[in-house]
C-alpha cells in the first residue's frame, strides 16, 4: 500500500506581494494571495472576507517518505531554498512568518526526516509543523 505525504511550505507576510515570493525563491506556489484580496473557498465561493496577510503556499508530495528519492527532494528543497537565504531572513524580520508543514496519516507506521534537511529549514527560520490526516 502506498502511503502519500506532503511537505507544504506555507509563508505569510503583512505586505510583500506573492510574485516577490514566487521569484525570489525560484518555486512556483500552489496557492498565493495577497494582502487585501478577497478571500476565496477552494469551491470558489467569495467569503466577503479580505486576507490580512499574503499567503503563499509551495507543496512538495511523495508516497515513500523514507525512501531516498523522497529524501533526495526534501534536501533539493532545501538547497534551493537556501539560495534566497537572505531574502528569508529579511522576510522573517520584516513581520514574515515561514513555516514547513508535514502532512502524514494517521496510520501507525514511523515516519523519519534526516537532519540535515531539518537543519537547514530551521537554519532559515522555518518553524515546524505536523498535520496527522485521516
Amino acid at each position: 500500500m502506498s502511503v502519500k505525504i506532503s511537505v507544504r511550505l506555507l509563508l505569510r507576510h503583512p505586505q510583500w506581494p506573492p510574485a516577490d515570493i514566487t521569484t525570489a525563491l525560484g518555486l512556483q506556489p500552489a496557492v498565493a494571495a495577497c494582502v487585501g484580496d478577497d478571500v476565496v473557498t477552494p469551491a470558489g465561493i467569495h467569503t466577503g472576507h479580505r486576507h490580512r496577510h499574503t499567503q503563499w503556499t509551495y507543496c512538495y508530495e511523495d508516497e515513500a517518505l523514507n525512501s531516498d528519492r523522497y529524501n533526495e527532494g526534501l534536501l533539493r528543497l532545501a538547497y534551493q531554498l537556501s539560495q534566497s537565504e537572505d531574502y528569508l531572513r529579511e522576510f522573517v524580520a520584516s513581520g514574515g512568518y515561514c513555516d514547513l508543514i508535514l502532512r502524514v496519516p494517521t496510520l501507525p507506521r514511523s515516519y523519519g526526516l534526516k537532519s540535515d534537511f531539518l537543519a537547514k529549514v530551521a537554519s532559515l527560520g522555518f518553524d515546524l509543523g505536523i498535520e496527522l490526516q485521516d
